[in-house]
């Protein structure tokens, strides 16, 4: 049997984008063996649930395999400026070539079942690619201003939950009981797929969200294109596309209003 070795070292979001290419592939070749290297970090978790029978490595030796592919975003990113196209169709045309005709922009995320939280309103407010974490202005994170009054008027609509990993947290009046921060992906998605909500900024719960389908309110930066990364494949999305720096907390609670408006009459 033949072997393939695809290499993704990406944050969640990124990670993510792979998985409709990486089906893509397997069907075109399905009698491969599959290897999938990553970094050892919680980001490996995501990979088996792409719906895509594979191996998931951490070392492996190329010269084993009949055929290596490296999902790199920076040339996705190339490609997607290129061809005006999305970061999906960027991985696409990577591998595939001008053979390449996306099928959805959405993500694939198989949950396992487990118990968890339904009906939750959930914010994830951080971002481990905004520039303010290396000291600039923020090109992704919104004040935390902001967020006291959109977590305010959330609690109107439900019980809050703010998503983030383990250390994550917001100088704001939040109790540890609404931190579902440190889970696993795999809770998350199951958190996501069954809440009333989510808002949240561009980073990897929007993208997971997505795969899920969830009704998401997403502040979306004004440095990318949205072809780029925007979470187009989900059909209960409400986008705004905003510059963190300069928005007011008006809009921002304005942002919310409106699509809380437009997502809760879809009967969701």
């Amino acid at each position: 049997m033949p072997k393939a070795l695809f290499k993704c070292c990406n944050l969640i979001g990124d990670a993510l984008f792979a998985s409709p290419i990486l089906r893509e592939w397997h069907k075109r070749n399905p009698d491969w063996e599959i290897d999938l290297q990553t970094l050892p970090d919680y980001i490996a978790q995501i990979y088996p649930h792409f719906g895509v029978p594979m191996n998931v490595v951490f070392e492996a030796d190329e010269s084993k395999y009949d055929f290596v592919h490296v999902f790199d975003i920076g040339k996705a990113f190339t490609l997607g400026n290129q061809r005006s196209c999305h970061a999906v169709e960027g991985y696409g045309y990577g591998l595939f070539g001008d053979d390449f005709k996306a099928e959805t922009l959405k993500p694939t995320y198989i949950p396992e079942e487990e118990e968890h939280e339904k009906g939750l309103v959930l914010v994830s407010p951080f971002s481990r690619s905004c520039s303010s974490n290396s000291g600039q202005p923020p090109n992704k994170m919104l004040p935390w201003s902001h967020w006291l009054q959109i977590i305010t008027m959330l609690r109107f609509y439900g019980d809050v939950g703010v998503l983030g990993g383990p250390k994550d947290r917001c100088p704001l009046p939040i109790s540890e009981d609404e931190y579902f921060t440190g889970l696993s992906l795999n809770h998350v998605a199951l958190l996501l797929r069954d809440c009333r909500v989510l808002v949240t900024i561009d980073n990897g719960m929007a993208h997971l969200a997505s795969s899920q389908e969830a009704p998401t309110i997403e502040f979306y930066p004004s440095c990318l294109g949205m072809h780029w990364a925007a979470p187009l494949g989900n059909p209960n999305l409400y986008i705004a596309q905003t510059n963190p720096a300069t928005i007011s907390v008006a809009q921002a609670v304005f942002v919310v209003r409106q699509g809380i408006n437009q997502l809760l009459m879809k009967g969701r």
